[in-house]
């Protein structure tokens, strides 16, 4: 009788031990995300210098400096796809990376544009590429505001 009380109390104790933190660490997702914020400030930073450059370089310098920025994009989108947030966040999170990867195939279509010479492709691929990143700050602000981390870029 004694044995099943103890293994009983163990296994209570166990699953109440499991149970603490039942989902996943609101603190590690915030630093998660604030590391992988000052990445995608930096790539927002960098994408701004390169517009401003772009009439002053050549259409194989945009395709390789727009291709390599497309490439950053979608590598944020999966970074941000690896946190754990908790189910507060999750649904912003997932919208974030998806913005990310729209940003990233706008980039990519530069890139392409660029590599073909085709003006009127890269303009249509640039307006796109506006609207998905004005989509990405909303969420960014807003999940930034709702962890209490400090806003960053315009």
């Amino acid at each position: 009788m004694v044995r099943r009380t103890v293994t009983a109390g163990a296994v209570a104790l166990a699953l109440a031990l499991a149970g603490c933190g039942g989902g996943p660490s609101l603190s590690a997702f915030k630093n998660g995300f604030a590391t992988d914020k000052s990445q995608f400030t930096k790539l927002g930073s960098d994408l701004a210098a390169a517009i401003q450059s772009a009439r002053n370089q050549t259409n194989t310098e945009l395709a390789s400096e727009f291709g390599a920025l497309s490439s950053r994009a979608k590598q944020q989108a999966a970074q941000l796809r690896k946190l754990d947030p908790p189910s507060k966040f999750a649904a912003q999170v997932k919208t974030l990376a998806g913005d990310f990867d729209a940003v990233g195939a706008d980039l990519g279509s530069i890139a392409s544009a660029a590599k073909a010479a085709d003006a009127g492709t890269a303009r249509a691929a640039y307006a796109r590429l506006l609207q998905h990143a004005a989509a990405l700050r909303i969420v960014d602000r807003a999940l930034t505001g709702a962890l209490g981390l400090p806003q960053t870029g315009s």
